[in-house]
């Protein structure tokens, strides 16, 4: 007698997934391509703290082509294998560009569960990160200190300029420009969403001139390039982002221009020379580096740079004089005329009679012009020919000039004697 086998058959349902993504927009945002692994609780052993503890070798089949990742299709949807009665751990395994991941959680198959299976509904959220803007002097690669920057950030995908609000007065401001503090640095206030930014500099720190390229800078946010963890206040490494950019300026420099005249002896007709004229450029006081860190260019008193008047007497330095505080010293006046006395020159941008001009190489640099005239020692007209000039002209002026006064001597010296 051979008794009948009897079989149960394993009683099973489906999961399905509906996966979405946080949305910086109004509407759902089905995410596609988010994987899942399963595995059955029972094999899974249990931490200190009575969690289950993930483990990939205990994984099971959940795809229809009985692999052991389930992935969700373009609507965010996706539909498990037939499962047997149990509870499981569920983890989200893949997880799509710019998204983090759910914690992982269970999920009990059981009669209670509805006709199709359990239908879980996930979102995950979106990964952020906060834009750090660091200050740089272009010359000597230090941050700038205590000297405000100001910008503005535009996000092509929301089409606006990045804001945030504050409370002043009593009233609810919409601020949307950022300023580097003392340490010349600054990081939005809040972690913004993947997608591509432009940082305009709308204004720069004094004494620099802007070196951003009328497109701007800009900066793509997501999870898929290199950044930093974003440390909170206890020290503690989190899942934003960090992504910093370095901009630089460059500090502004002058020149200093002197127009050379002189006065012109009564009755003279001849032009007077002002080509050839020297004149020493001397740090009035010590000049240090704009960008706050003391780096000092030059001490006071140190001979900063020599210029000659041309043709035209006009003398020219360079055009890259750090903003300071100068003394101009004229160093071989015309023979027959005084030294001009020392000019001191306050090459900033705060002195109203500095002028702004563009170089060729579009370059802006501020320029200061001094227009100098020396005075003739003795005011005396001899003829229409005395010019003092440097040269050999005014030897013979000279001897002709004390030979004319020995003649007026002697013969004042005979009239008396008669």
């Amino acid at each position: 007698y051979n008794p009948p086998t009897i079989k149960n058959k394993l009683i099973t349902k489906p999961l399905e997934i509906n996966k979405y993504g946080e949305n910086a927009y109004e509407g759902s945002n089905p995410l596609n391509g988010a994987g899942f692994m399963i595995c059955p609780v029972e094999s899974l052993s249990l931490d200190e703290m009575g969690n289950y503890i993930w483990d990939y070798e205990k994984t099971i089949p959940i795809a229809e082509d009985g692999s052991m990742e389930l992935f969700t299709n373009e609507n965010g949807y996706a539909l498990s294998i037939p499962l047997p009665y149990g509870t499981y751990l569920i983890r989200e395994t893949t997880v799509p560009t710019n998204y983090l991941p759910v914690e992982d959680f269970l999920v009990t198959i059981n009669e209670e569960s509805s006709i199709t299976g359990n239908r879980i509904y996930l979102t995950d959220e979106s990964f952020k990160a906060y834009i750090k803007i660091t200050k740089q002097d272009s010359t000597t690669d230090k941050v700038i200190l205590n000297n405000p920057a100001t910008f503005k950030i535009w996000s092509f995908s929301e089409e606006r300029y990045v804001s945030y609000e504050v409370y002043e007065n009593g009233s609810l401001l919409t601020i949307d420009y950022f300023q580097t503090g003392s340490d010349g640095t600054l990081i939005t206030p809040t972690p913004l969403m993947p997608g591509r930014y432009l940082i305009e500099e709308i204004a720069s720190p004094e004494g620099y001139y802007p070196t951003s390229s009328t497109e701007g800078y800009i900066i793509d946010i997501s999870n898929d390039l290199d950044y930093q963890n974003y440390i909170d206040e206890n020290g503690n490494s989190t899942d934003i982002g960090v992504f910093t950019v370095y901009i630089e300026n460059t500090p502004l420099t002058g020149e200093i221009k002197i127009i050379k005249s002189l006065e012109i002896p009564q009755g003279a007709t001849e032009t007077i020379s002002c080509e050839g004229i020297q004149f020493n450029i001397y740090a009035k006081e010590t000049i240090y580096s704009p960008d706050g860190n003391k780096t000092v260019l030059y001490e006071a008193g140190t001979l900063v740079e020599t210029m000659l008047t041309d043709k035209n007497g006009i003398a020219t330095s360079s055009q890259n004089l750090p903003l300071g505080i100068y003394e101009v010293e004229e160093i071989n006046p015309p023979a027959g005329y005084l030294k001009a006395e020392n000019l001191v020159i306050n090459l900033n941008t705060d002195n109203d009679e500095i002028e702004t001009k563009t170089t060729v190489d579009s370059k802006t640099i501020i320029c200061y012009t001094a227009h100098l005239t020396n005075i003739l020692k003795e005011p005396l007209v001899l003829g229409e020919s005395l010019i003092p000039e440097t040269g050999d002209k005014n030897l013979i002026l000279l001897i002709t000039f004390l030979s004319l006064s020995l003649i007026s001597s002697i013969v004042l010296f005979k009239n008396i004697k008669q």
